[in-house]
Parts: structure tokens; sequence; C-alpha cells
């Protein structure tokens, strides 16, 4: 069945309290060795208590009938913003508001260090936004998913990957390219379902409209 789904969150490790090799070079039994000897640490890190919470999300576990419905195209892992649209997606084809977390030990993963230098990567919006046809930006606001306007190459274009997902099939359709062929009812139920209210009163025009209006500036810059 589909009944709870999880979400597994890494440990983040201190690595300045760590002995870290002062290169990873070389043939595959030098980063092997390299690479056990450092879980090694982490696992006795975490069994110490020396770990710290991460604020991400990292591995999602559901049953695989849940993975059959839906199609997640280009987006890729490990950029907004893939995690919410994971959630977002079992909802719509679950009506399954929540995802357990749980949190990991020292025989899980975990992170070393979280100095997210990603959020720091900013680039001004006239070189980002050149970067891609306005075709391209156009399919970005069809994203239900954005907490604001992307920072860094690599999130606007997950952005565009995840507004792809949510574009309609075909004309006339009202099927996202998110959902995988024969899954359609499904998906029609369970949008259409007292239990996706709240979702539907922000249909697809009105999350494109609030979309274009982030935008705005964006394009008024090109």
């Amino acid at each position: 069945n589909h009944e709870r789904p999880l979400i597994v969150n890494r440990m983040t490790m201190n690595t300045h309290k760590m002995a870290l090799p002062p290169t990873t070079d070389g043939p595959f039994q030098v980063k092997h060795a390299i690479a056990t000897n450092l879980v090694e640490q982490a696992q006795h890190a975490a069994t110490q208590g020396e770990w710290e919470k991460h604020p991400g999300h990292d591995c999602f576990i559901a049953h695989s009938s849940f993975w059959k419905m839906v199609n997640f195209g280009d987006l890729f892992v490990g950029c907004p913003p893939w995690s919410g649209i994971m959630v977002y997606s079992m909802l719509l084809m679950t009506q399954l508001r929540r995802w357990m977390i749980v949190k990991s030990n020292q025989y899980g993963t975990f992170h070393m260090d979280d100095s997210k230098s990603w959020r720091h990567r900013t680039q001004s919006a006239i070189t980002l936004l050149h970067q891609f046809s306005d075709e391209d930006l156009k399919k970005a606001t069809w994203c239900p998913i954005m907490n604001g306007e992307p920072k860094t190459t690599e999130a606007l274009l997950n952005a565009i990957n995840c507004g792809k997902l949510f574009q309609n099939q075909k004309l006339g359709s009202e099927i996202p390219r998110l959902v995988q062929p024969g899954y359609e009812e499904i998906y029609l139920n369970n949008y259409k379902s007292a239990e996706l209210e709240h979702w539907r009163e922000i249909n697809w025009n009105r999350k494109k409209s609030w979309l274009l209006m982030r935008f705005k500036n964006m394009f008024q810059k090109r």
C-alpha cells in the first residue's frame, strides 16, 4: 500500500574534528581506502553524539507503486525545487499529505559539513536570464513549487524542468506530463477530491499567473 512514505535525513559531521586526507587523487584503491576511513570516522563521531541536524530532505522512500505513476523528466536532485516536487507529487497521486521524517543514525547516511555554498552563488538576473530562451523561461512559470526567484543557473534550470512536468500533456488535456500513461484517472480523481480542496483553489491558471508575477521583474530585465 501507499502508507507511511519516509524521508530519511542525514546527519551532518563536523570535518574540523576529523582527520581529513591532504588529497583524494590517485588510483581507485587509494580513493576507496580514503572513503572507507572517512566513513569509519563519521560512524565513530555519530556514536559519540558529535553530529548536527541536517536541514534538508535527502532520501525519499515510498512504495514502488507510487514511482510507477510519475515521470520526473529532466528534474535533477539536490537543487530546489526537487524535494517540494517529490512531496507534492505524492499528494497528487495518493492524497497522502505527510511523509514521515526519519533521523539517520551511525549506520545511515551523513554529510561532511553543511557549507551550503550554493546559497551564496548568486548571479545577476541579466546574466542568469540570458542563458535561457524566452520559451524555456515561460516553462518555469508552470512549476507549482517555487519559493522565489532562482538565484543560480542550476536552480533556474531545475525550475524549467519542473515547469515542463506540470505542463499539460497535450492541448485541451488536464493531465500534466508528470503523470505516467495509465494513471490519468487516479490523478484526476485525487486532484478533484475533497481531500485536495486547498490545492484545487490554486488551479493551474492561478499558479501560472502567480509565478508570472514573480518572474515579471526578471523578464523586464532581458
